[in-house]
């Protein structure tokens, strides 16, 4: 998710700003936040949803491994495979391969993988 110009910043005011926007996004289904002149919601969810519909287009019946971004991803397949608040607290760990499915016509995630402690 882009923050515009607050983009790389460690002030707390931002860092709680942004944790405000993604619980919005994820838990309310409020797209209409951003985090000062950054993306918001329905930007991140289209720009994302674009780009899993190209990729699947381009690899038809294929699996396809998908390097993305904790926040972005996150809200994207949580409102694409139908989970909202179900993964509040779980973000997508790291380097963390987990299961994505396009049927053509529905996104699923069987299992949404949890962080290990």
């Amino acid at each position: 998710m882009g923050i515009g110009e607050q983009e790389g910043t460690n002030d707390p005011a931002v860092r709680a700003r942004t944790a405000e926007v993604l619980h919005a996004w994820i838990v309310h289904q409020d797209l209409a936040q951003r985090v000062a002149d950054g993306e918001t919601g329905h930007q991140v969810v289209t720009r994302m949803t674009t780009a899993l519909q190209r990729i699947t287009a381009a690899h038809p019946d294929e699996t396809v491994a998908l390097v993305g971004h904790v926040a972005s991803l996150t809200i994207t397949l949580s409102r694409l495979c139908g989970l909202g608040a179900e993964v509040w607290g779980t973000p997508l760990p790291h380097a963390h391969p987990f299961l994505t499915e396009w049927d053509g016509t529905t996104w699923q995630c069987p299992t949404w993988p949890r962080p290990t402690v």
